[in-house]
């Protein structure tokens, strides 16, 4: 190969036995982009051309801009790379080898955010590739994680999201931190869903925090499992989670929502259409409703905290059409502390006060279990239904009505 020019982040190579001088090569000021023409007198057309000097990342995204068509190259430790093409005699193509951290496209291997930096167009994570985020990582474009992709936070990671940008899901992912080094997600008050899980797709979550956007994990209709566990999610102007059956149940894993933390949201949880799932353990504080669950007929609503301290508006949790076990959980500052229609769960051990309406408001077509019911075996035994303290609600002067 006959080296063109050397440059600081581009090198450009012509893999041929002879005749190079029939291949004119021009890279512009910006070092982004270059040309290759091959005079009308050449003896080849078919070419290998050699790329160098790809430093700091792995994953190049190649554009061709004669045809519109794009890949990724991967460099080696060395930063050197490679790809084939056809240039008729007396043709020329033009081409860009960006970054795709920076410029978007596909990461096929894993990269790491070591620094703060920037991607203005948008990204795929795919082939099973990591996405690691030390840093700060403003994304002006949509990250898009296909089957088998994960992005881990690491120490100080956070991706910044502007313009209305999201995470979207599609396939088999993992995003997580880890209890010590939390990974950040940052939205814009516009941006509908923070994390947008799609149809057929799988998420595990884990120690993140998501603020700002309108909805902070939302999915779509026939996901096929969700796992939300340890995940803060604050100052969303809609919902905190919203998850829309029905499943596509090629998984026999129950969606979980679990040591969450969801705060100064307009509903905490929302689900609809779901056969099953299991709410346990979190804290939502400062919502408007805490949990809303309609045609969802095996619930499990257990150990949580639900505690708003704005002037009430909503239940702490709204069941419509659905069953399954409210347990062991704190209700306190909504209008009612559970609100039923046309729906009969077992109610044991749950503190419900100090809510402005009811305690509990069984409406149409509900008959809740609370007879005592006990489980398990000293001393671990646990209230199933029953064993409900109900007190100081209706403080506002609202009196007993039919259904109270």
């Amino acid at each position: 190969g006959i080296p063109w020019k050397t440059l600081d982040a581009l090198d450009v190579i012509l893999a041929q036995k002879k005749n190079t001088r029939a291949i004119d090569v021009g890279i512009t000021n910006d070092k982004k982009y270059f040309m290759l023409l091959n005079r009308y007198y050449s003896t080849h057309e078919r070419l290998q051309i050699k790329l160098r000097y790809l430093s700091n990342f792995r994953n190049w995204n190649l554009t061709d801009y004669i045809d519109n068509t794009s890949q990724t190259l991967l460099a080696d430790n060395s930063g050197n790379a490679s790809f084939n093409d056809t240039i008729t005699k007396g043709d020329a193509r033009l081409y860009s080898i960006l970054p795709v951290v920076k410029y978007g496209g596909t990461l096929i291997a894993d990269e790491t955010i070591s620094a703060p930096d920037t991607l203005h167009e948008d990204m795929t994570i795919e082939n099973g590739a990591t996405l690691f985020v030390d840093s700060t990582y403003t994304a002006k474009g949509n990250i898009t994680v296909k089957n088998g992709g994960r992005i881990i936070g690491g120490n100080n990671g956070q991706i910044v999201f502007i313009n209305g940008k999201q995470l979207i899901i599609e396939g088999d992912v993992q995003i997580n931190g880890t209890a010590n080094n939390r990974l950040k997600l940052f939205y814009e008050p516009t941006t509908d869903a923070g994390i947008k899980v799609k149809r057929g797709a799988s998420l595990d979550i884990s120690y993140c925090d998501i603020m700002e956007s309108v909805v902070g994990i939302s999915t779509e209709s026939n996901f096929q499992s969700i796992k939300i566990e340890n995940v803060n999610i604050v100052d969303c102007l809609g919902s905190g989670i919203v998850l829309i059956g029905p499943i596509n149940r090629h998984s026999e894993d129950t969606p979980l929502i679990k040591n969450c933390k969801i705060m100064h949201c307009g509903f905490g949880i929302s689900a609809a259409n779901i056969s099953e799932l299991v709410i346990m353990q979190d804290s939502i504080i400062d919502c408007n409703m805490g949990i809303y669950v309609s045609h969802v007929p095996a619930v499990s609503i257990v150990g949580n905290i639900i505690n708003n301290r704005n002037t009430p508006e909503l239940p702490g949790i709204f069941m419509l059409s659905s069953s399954g076990n409210i347990r062991g959980n704190i209700i306190r500052g909504h209008t009612d502390g559970i609100y039923l229609a046309y729906s009969s769960p077992n109610i044991g051990g749950n503190t419900i006060e100090q809510n402005s309406e009811h305690g509990l408001f069984v409406d149409i077509g509900s008959i809740p279990n609370l007879e005592r019911g006990l489980a398990g075996a000293l001393p671990l035994v646990i209230a199933i239904s029953g064993y409900n303290i109900i007190k100081d609600n209706g403080r506002d002067g609202f009196p007993p009505i039919s259904g109270d």
